[in-house]
C-alpha cells in the first residue's frame, strides 16, 4: 500500500475475518472502504494461510465482475499475512437494518431490492461465481435505493481445479441451503436458495424456522418445509407461497433456473389480487342488491317439457285447420266489407239484412232451374 495514500476516517464494521475502514484515497480524491484482515490470536498458521488464500480470491472473483449492484474491487494489496482489499464505499445501511424481526418490510421496497440482487447474482453466475453468503448483512442500500452486493469472500470459481473450503459448509447458517449444510458442490441455485430465505424475512419479519440449537435447525432445512409466509403475514397473496417454496426446494434441480425468473414470478404473485380487482367506475352491487342463484333444472325436466309442449302445439294446429271458416267469408263476400265508421247496431244491420236483389241477381241465375 503506498504511504499516506489512505487516510483512515473511521471504523465501518467488524468480522471474524477482519475489520472494514471507510478511508480517503488522497490519490484519486474519493471516499474508499477498506477490508483488511489479520491473524486471529490462537489461529493455526497454516489454517490462516488458506484464509489469506481465500480473501485474495475474494479480491479476483469480485475484481471481474463490474455490475451496477455488485460493489466494485479497485486494488488489492497482498501485505503478507495481513492482506487489503481496496473498495468502493457505499453509503448507506445493509438490508438487516430494514429486516429487524417481527416487522415485515413494505412489498414494493421488497421486490425493487430483491431484483436488483436477483440482476447481479445472475451475473456473477453468468461468469461461474457464487457468493454463497448471501444475507442482509451484505447487501448495501443506499439512499437512493440502489442495492450493492458485497463480500464475495467466501465465493467461489465454479472452474476452479481446488476447493480452498476443502468441502467445509461456509455461510451464514439462516440463510444457507440445504447442499451447503451437507457440505456437497454448491452452483447458482445455492445463491437462489439464500436469496428466498431473505425474501421470506422481508415479506414476514421472521425466520424461515424456529430452532433452540444448531442441530435442530439444521435438521428442519433438510426435512421440513417453512411455514407457508401467507401463514406468517396474513396480507400476503396465497400465490407467494408456491413461488417461495419452489426457490426453496430441498433439491438444487427444483428450483428455477435463475435468479431473476425467481424474482419475476415471486412480483406476480404479489401483484396477481390487484390485477384481478374490478374497475374503479364499476358498480359492484350492495349487500343486498345481490340474489340467490336460480337452481339448475334437471336435464330430464328439460327434455319431459320439451316433448308435452311440441305435442300441444302440434294438437293446437291440427285443431285449427279442422275448423271451417266459410262463414266470415260469406258474411264478408255478401255484406261487403263493413265500414270501421259505422255505429257498431249499423253494422250488425248490414250483416244481418237479406241479400239485395241487384246483387244476387247472377247467384240467382246461376241456381234457377232450367223451364
Amino acid at each position: 500500500m503506498q504511504p499516506n495514500r489512505y487516510e483512515i476516517k473511521r471504523e465501518l464494521g467488524r468480522g471474524g475475518m477482519g475489520v472494514v475502514h471507510l478511508a480517503f484515497d488522497t490519490l484519486l480524491n474519493r471516499d474508499v472502504a477498506i477490508k483488511s484482515v489479520s491473524l486471529p490470536a490462537g489461529q493455526d498458521l497454516q489454517t490462516w494461510h488458506e484464509v489469506v488464500k481465500r480473501f485474495l480470491r475474494e479480491a479476483q472473483a469480485a475484481g471481474s465482475l463490474r455490475h451496477p449492484n455488485i460493489v466494485a474491487i479497485y486494488d488489492v494489496v497482498p501485505d503478507g499475512d495481513s492482506p487489503s482489499i481496496i473498495m468502493e464505499f457505499v453509503e448507506g445501511r445493509t438490508l438487516a437494518a430494514f429486516s429487524t424481526l417481527g416487522a415485515p418490510v413494505e412489498p414494493r421496497f421488497a421486490i425493487r431490492v430483491l431484483k436488483q440482487c436477483a440482476e447481479a447474482l445472475d451475473h456473477a453466475h453468468a461468469r461461474g461465481i457464487v457468493h454463497r453468503d448471501i444475507k442482509p448483512a451484505n447487501i448495501m442500500v443506499d439512499d437512493a435505493g440502489s442495492v450493492r452486493i458485497t463480500d464475495f469472500g467466501i465465493a467461489k470459481v465454479l472452474d476452479a481445479t481446488t476447493d480452498l473450503t476443502r468441502g467445509l459448509a461456509i455461510g451464514t447458517l439462516e440463510y444457507m441451503s440445504p447442499e451447503q449444510l451437507e457440505a456437497k458442490p454448491v452452483n447458482s441455485s445455492s445463491d437462489q436458495y439464500a436469496l428466498a430465505v431473505v425474501a421470506y424475512r422481508l415479506f414476514t419479519g421472521r425466520k424461515i424456522f424456529e430452532a433452540q440449537d444448531l442441530a435442530s435447525w439444521c435438521a428442519m432445512v433438510l426435512a421440513r418445509d417453512p411455514l407457508p409466509a401467507s401463514k406468517q403475514n396474513p396480507k400476503l397473496p396465497g400465490a407467494v407461497d408456491a413461488v417461495l417454496a419452489r426457490a426453496m426446494a430441498k433439491a438444487p434441480t427444483a428450483r428455477y433456473d435463475s435468479c431473476t425468473n425467481f424474482v419475476a414470478d415471486l412480483e406476480r404473485a404479489l401483484l396477481a389480487p390487484a390485477q384481478k380487482s374490478p374497475r374503479p367506475d364499476r358498480h359492484e352491487p350492495s349487500p343486498t342488491e345481490h340474489h340467490a342463484p336460480r337452481a339448475a333444472l334437471p336435464a330430464w325436466a328439460i327434455i319431459v317439457g320439451s316433448a308435452v309442449l311440441c305435442a300441444i302445439g302440434i294438437v293446437a294446429l291440427a285443431v285449427y285447420l279442422s275448423v271451417p271458416s266459410n262463414k266470415s267469408h260469406t258474411a264478408e263476400t255478401h255484406a261487403g266489407p263493413v265500414s270501421p265508421n259505422l255505429p257498431r247496431s249499423e253494422a250488425l244491420q248490414l250483416i244481418e239484412r237479406p241479400p239485395d236483389p241487384a246483387t244476387s241477381t247472377q247467384s240467382s241465375k246461376s241456381v234457377r232451374k232450367p223451364g
